[in-house]
């Protein structure tokens, strides 16, 4: 277990380069083991997530190669699809969901095939998907007492069925796979949240030439797939991940700062980079340009209620800049911060109560109150958003502080520490 210690931060200063969004990678990777061909992925960065797709597409079939920041993807394509005995997946949750469905689509689909996943990933719940996917052909049982692992084999079927909106995973994956088999289908989906991650899913498939229609009626979402459609190889830029800017532009706002964030693109689809328009709405001072933002600190902010249902990764973030903001911060419709890698809404609220903070944990919302913090031992709970929410209020902290598990932050950010050293 390693341990993070934070001293104060007088000044911040200095220009970060974010790395690849993963939310965009782990999707590209598998897209590339549907398209037959060669396909290339830049700039080359894998965090953990991104190694574990990697590794699971490549026990498929996919062949990699590495040249300078270009990673090439050579892919079978469908219907060639390798069968092996096992696979496992970590734990990425992007991964283990998105694979899911994939395996239907394999050449072998009457050879079981045994899908294992990291002791994190065991303890989120999947068996709504599982359900959905019997209801399209699969067949998938478990083999251990948390489900995991399970035995999936079946072919992939055209057809209708309905999904729980709660985790958009479940939308993404049956968008990802459904558009290549032999007939149409509908999917619906009740209360969809995280609705900016099925918008990338949504974006991507276009790009590459594949057309969905979807609609929303009375708080169903309704997705009309056409069959029989396929994918070529394909060149891709992932842009640069709003969800790690998003500690630096929250410790620029909070600290004295001069700050330049590279590598991002407010044309793109991911929802966390509605934290700038929330900083800006809050007071803080951004200077937004075409591949870059920079931040001045420390302006006064201003308190707000804000919805952060389909920001649930920027939830901890949120909670610490709501101990620095006059009059606070009322988080609403966050239920599902509760089931990532950890129950953020606990985590963030055991945490920052710890420091000093006014805290009010609801059952699906953070009351925030303005505080002052102190500098104590902080416990990471193996979540990397946890752990890196947390480094930022230890910076503005009284005192130093000290935060486990801090190798979480490799799943998605492992240069976060050096890139936050780097600015002081």
């Amino acid at each position: 277990m390693t341990q993070l210690n934070i001293k104060p931060a007088a000044h911040l200063k200095g220009t970060v380069l974010m790395p690849p969004s993963k939310s965009y990678g782990v999707r590209a990777i598998l897209l590339a083991l549907l398209a037959k061909g060669e396909s290339t992925l830049s700039p080359l960065f894998l965090s953990e997530d991104m190694q574990s797709a990697l590794n699971t597409a490549k026990a498929l079939g996919l062949c990699e190669e590495s040249k300078g920041e270009v990673l090439t993807l050579q892919s079978p394509g469908l219907g060639e699809l390798a069968s092996p005995k096992q696979i496992h997946t970590g734990n990425s949750g992007i991964t283990t969901t998105f694979i899911l469905p994939i395996l239907g689509l394999r050449k072998n689909t009457n050879i079981p095939l045994v899908v294992d996943c990291g002791e994190q990933m065991k303890k989120r719940p999947i068996r709504p998907f599982i359900q959905a996917l019997s209801q399209l052909g699969l067949t998938v049982e478990s083999l251990g007492e948390d489900l995991f692992p399970f035995q999936v084999s079946g072919s992939l079927k055209a057809g209708e069925v309905e999904v729980q909106g709660e985790n958009s995973q479940y939308t993404s994956a049956l968008l990802l796979t459904l558009p290549f088999v032999k007939g149409n289908s509908i999917v619906r989906v009740k209360s969809l949240k995280e609705k900016p991650y099925v918008e990338m899913t949504l974006s991507l498939l276009k790009d590459l030439g594949v057309s969905i229609h979807s609609e929303e009626k009375v708080g169903i979402s309704t997705f009309y797939i056409q069959g029989d459609q396929q994918i070529n190889k394909f060149s891709l830029n992932i842009p640069g991940d709003f969800s790690s800017a998003s500690y630096f532009l929250a410790a620029g706002a909070l600290l004295p700062s001069e700050i330049t964030i590279q590598g991002l693109s407010l044309d793109d689809y991911q929802g966390d980079k509605r934290l700038i328009s929330i900083l800006q709405e809050m007071g803080a001072e951004l200077i937004i340009q075409k591949n870059a933002i920079g931040i001045k600190g420390c302006k006064s902010l201003k308190g707000l209620t804000i919805d952060a249902n389909d920001i649930p990764d920027l939830v901890p973030t949120l909670a610490v800049l709501g101990t620095q903001a006059e009059g606070g911060l009322y988080l609403i419709n966050i239920s599902n911060a509760r089931i990532k890698e950890t129950d953020r809404l606990h985590s963030m609220t055991v945490n920052l109560k710890k420091m000093g903070a006014d805290i009010v944990e609801g059952k699906d919302s953070l009351i925030i109150k303005p505080s002052t913090l102190h500098g104590t031992s902080l416990h990471g709970f193996d979540d990397h958003r946890t752990v890196m929410a947390l480094t930022v209020a230890a910076l503005m902290a009284e005192g130093t502080s000290s935060i486990d598990t801090a190798e979480s932050v490799n799943k998605t950010f492992p240069t976060f520490t050096h890139l936050m050293s780097s600015i002081g």
